[in-house]
């Protein structure tokens, strides 16, 4: 861990070693990263870690991302992609709120439904109703805009990373399906 000034961590944050978060310890190192290496689904084991860090923001950037695996288990409030995007989310910011700390929830664009006429705006709610990623991260928004809790909301949108050991991002996987020649790029230009 990387020290802040006075020793102590600026952030602490859930899903470190995942694609995006080990992009954001690699680009804002200066933030002394506190991992809280904890089941976000599990309450009490969310409590002691939020309590224990001596960090004042807690940056969840935790999540069950695989879009086609959350499409298996659409309307499942029981199933993993729900309790992890959604259960653990509000685990962590009611964590926050007891503990007096800010709380960043990092979600996606896949909040919205994408059928509007006009671009959405970072202000916009969600609207998703019909891919159940998106539904279960809109729902986890809701649930921290309500909480008792100090937060702010992160929208990405298709991340990638330099070095993709684990996970396979968008930009690997079309250049992989325009090697293999499962796709190919429309050269004809417009009209």
């Amino acid at each position: 861990m990387i020290e802040a000034s006075y020793g102590l961590p600026l952030v602490a944050a859930t899903g470190t070693t995942g694609m995006v978060g080990r992009r954001a310890k690699e680009l804002f190192p200066e933030l002394g990263w506190d991992p809280l290496a904890v089941d976000i689904t599990d309450q009490a084991a969310v409590e002691a870690a939020v309590s224990a860090t001596p960090a004042a923001v807690i940056i969840n950037l935790a999540a069950y991302t695989d879009v086609s695996g959350a499409r298996q288990q659409s309307g499942d409030k029981d199933g993993s992609c729900y309790r992890i995007n959604v259960h653990g989310a509000g685990n962590i910011a009611r964590a926050c709120a007891r503990a007096g700390k800010h709380f960043v929830q990092v979600s996606t664009d896949y909040v919205f439904e994408g059928d509007r006429q006009g671009p959405y705006l970072e202000t916009d709610d969600g609207d998703a109703r019909t891919d159940w990623y998106g539904v279960t991260k809109r729902d986890a928004e809701d649930l921290i805009k309500h909480a008792d809790v100090g937060w702010a909301i992160v929208r990405v949108s298709f991340p990638y990373q330099r070095h993709s050991e684990r996970k396979t991002d968008l930009v690997r996987r079309i250049a992989e399906q325009l090697r293999t020649g499962t796709i190919t790029p429309d050269v004809s230009g417009p009209g």
